[in-house]
């Protein structure tokens, strides 16, 4: 029972920071990207529009849970003696905790906070693009911080998953 319990616990650390990491993935290559293509009043509205969706159950539990199943997964790997499979289940937890979950708590959040500020409308098009020009540019650098960080931790999980023996 132990076991399964292990194993199951272990296959959803791999499906939480696949996700995570594809959630990220998906804005660094795309999501920005696209935004910037439009007009910065737009930009803005649609950032705006965007930040507020995703506070919802298909992201949140994936981007709060995600540490706490990656050590849920390494004490239990260490309870049934597969310690080199609870190394890497710790170090997915500290990489995605320190590169992504506390960049978007401390940095990403607050960006998002001061562009909810913003009146796209209420500025002239030099000011808005002015706004949107550097918060762009601050966020995507973060965001590919912790695109970087939560594929390192995918990358941790899948190479402790890579040590179970049949």
């Amino acid at each position: 029972m132990v076991h399964y319990t292990t194993r199951s616990i272990q296959f959803c650390a791999l499906l939480f920071t696949g996700a995570i990491f594809g959630f990220f993935y998906a804005y660094a290559v795309s999501c920005l990207n696209g935004l910037s293509t439009l007009s910065a009043r737009d930009a803005i509205e649609a950032m705006n529009a965007i930040n507020i969706a995703v506070h919802n159950f298909g992201f949140m539990p994936i981007f709060f849970f995600t540490p706490l199943v990656c050590l849920a997964s390494a004490g239990l790997s260490m309870l049934v003696g597969e310690r080199h499979i609870s190394f890497w289940m710790f170090a997915a937890a500290i990489l995605y905790f320190l590169g992504a979950l506390l960049p978007t708590i401390f940095i990403n959040v607050p960006l998002n906070d001061g562009l909810k500020e913003v009146d796209p409308n209420g500025q002239g098009l030099t000011i808005a693009a002015d706004i949107w020009n550097s918060y762009a540019r601050e966020w995507q650098f973060w965001n590919i911080i912790r695109t970087f960080f939560s594929g390192l931790a995918l990358v941790c999980v899948g190479a402790g998953l890579m040590k179970i023996r049949s």
